[in-house]
C-alpha cells in the first residue's frame, strides 16, 4: 500500500507500524499483532488459508487494546496487582511486540514494549510532557470461539508523571538468556540512555487444589491376558506399588479397587469405592513415606472375578505442592473361574419337591 497501511492505520506521515507474527488462536494458522507507534490500539489479524494461500482480512480485525488504551481481547486479573489496563497511562506507544509462550501452556503470550517520546501532552504552559515507555505482557488464555484471549499484566511500570523515570524502549527481541528453557526479553533504551534490560521470566507452578485420579483399564488388559484365555485367568490378588518424588511436593494419595469393572469412568465418584488395605480414610501422606517414596498394598479377592480395576486418587497439598507419582505397578494372580451357588430355588411339581 503506497499511503496507508490497512493492518495497522498508519500512513507515511504519521510515523510505522510494529508487528510480529505467531499462531495466537491454536489454530495452526500464523496471525499478525500490529501496533502503530502514534496511537495506543493494538489489533490482531487471525490468519485464514484461502486457495493455499495465507490471507488477512482488515475488516475483520481484533482489538487487543483500543485506541485510547483501553482492553478487548484482554481483561483484568483483580487477584494481581501487577494486572493494568494502558488505558491509564498517559503514554502507550508499541515500537516492540514479540509473540512467545513465556509460561509454556500451550497458548501464545504478547510482549508489548513501548517508546517514551511518540505520543506527548501539552502542559498548562503549552509545554511538551514526555512520559516514560513500560513493558506489558498479555498472557495468553485458552482461545474462546476461534478468539485469542488474554490478561494483561505490566511488567515494567509505566511514567504517570513527567518528571520520573524514562524508559525509552526502541528495540528488542525474545531469547532463552540463561538456558532454562523459557523464553526471555531483551529490550534496548537507545534514544535516551543508550542503556539495554533484560526480563527473566521463570514459571511459577500453582497447583488446583481439587483431587485428581486415574482409573487402570481392566487388570485382565492391563497385565496382557487374552479375552479369550480369561476364563482360565479370572483376577483373584491385585498387588500395586506406587512411587512418589517426595522432593517434588507433597500431598495425600489413595488407592481404591473396583470389583466389578464399570463401563463409563467420566460418571464415577471414586469415594463409593473401598479403599485397599494400609490407605486410611482421609489418604496416606507422601512425606510420610519411607526415603524412597514407595508404598505397596494389595487386595485378594474371596473369589476370582474377570474385571476388577484400580483407582489412584491424588490430593495435593495446597496450591504450591501436590503429590509427584514417577512409578505405578500392578501385579495379579489369576485363578481360574468359579461357578458360584449363592442360593437356592425351590420349586414343587406334580410329583414333589424336587
Amino acid at each position: 500500500m503506497k499511503h496507508r497501511d490497512l493492518l495497522s492505520g498508519s500512513d507515511e506521515k504519521n510515523n510505522a507500524t510494529v508487528f510480529d507474527m505467531g499462531d495466537v488462536n491454536n489454530d495452526s494458522i500464523p496471525d499478525i499483532v500490529a501496533g502503530y507507534t502514534s496511537k495506543k490500539h493494538i489489533f490482531i489479524y487471525l490468519g485464514k488459508i484461502e486457495n493455499n494461500k495465507l490471507t488477512f482480512d482488515p475488516d475483520e480485525k481484533i482489538f487487543l487494546t483500543r485506541d485510547d488504551g483501553s482492553l478487548e481481547a484482554a481483561e483484568i486479573d483483580k487477584s494481581n496487582t501487577q494486572s493494568k489496563s494502558p488505558k491509564d497511562l498517559p503514554s502507550f506507544a508499541p515500537v516492540i511486540i514479540k509473540i512467545t509462550d513465556v509460561d509454556l501452556d500451550g497458548n501464545k503470550d504478547i510482549f508489548v514494549a513501548t517508546d517514551a517520546w511518540r505520543q506527548v501532552a501539552t502542559d498548562a504552559q503549552g509545554q511538551d510532557e514526555n512520559f516514560g515507555g513500560s513493558v506489558y505482557l498479555f498472557k495468553g488464555k485458552e482461545p474462546e470461539a476461534n478468539r485469542p484471549k488474554f490478561v494483561s499484566l505490566e511488567l515494567v511500570k509505566g511514567e504517570y508523571s513527567k518528571n520520573g523515570t524514562m524508559y525509552d524502549f526502541d528495540a528488542g527481541t525474545i531469547g532463552d538468556l540463561n538456558n532454562d528453557g523459557i523464553p526471555d526479553l531483551v529490550i534496548a533504551d537507545g534514544n535516551h540512555t543508550g542503556n539495554y534490560y533484560t526480563i527473566i521470566t521463570k514459571i511459577e507452578n500453582k497447583y488446583n487444589t481439587e483431587p485428581g485420579f486415574m482409573i487402570s483399564d481392566y487388570m485382565y488388559r492391563v497385565v496382557g491376558i487374552p479375552p479369550s484365555d480369561l476364563s482360565n485367568n479370572f483376577i483373584k490378588k491385585i498387588k500395586v506399588t506406587v512411587q512418589f518424588d517426595k522432593s517434588l511436593g507433597d500431598g495425600y494419595f489413595e488407592i481404591r479397587y473396583i470389583k466389578n469393572g464399570i463401563k463409563d469412568s467420566r460418571f464415577i465418584d471414586y469415594n463409593n469405592y473401598p479403599l485397599m488395605p494400609g490407605i486410611p480414610g482421609n489418604g496416606k501422606k507422601v512425606s510420610e513415606l519411607p526415603d524412597d517414596g514407595s508404598f505397596q498394598t494389595e487386595i485378594e479377592f474371596e473369589y476370582p472375578v474377570p474385571k476388577p480395576q484400580v483407582i489412584i486418587v491424588l490430593k495435593p497439598l495446597n496450591e504450591d505442592s501436590a503429590p509427584h507419582l514417577v512409578k505405578l505397578i500392578y501385579e495379579v494372580e489369576t485363578e481360574p473361574a468359579r461357578a458360584v451357588i449363592k442360593e437356592f430355588n425351590w420349586s414343587k411339581g406334580a410329583e414333589g419337591i424336587r
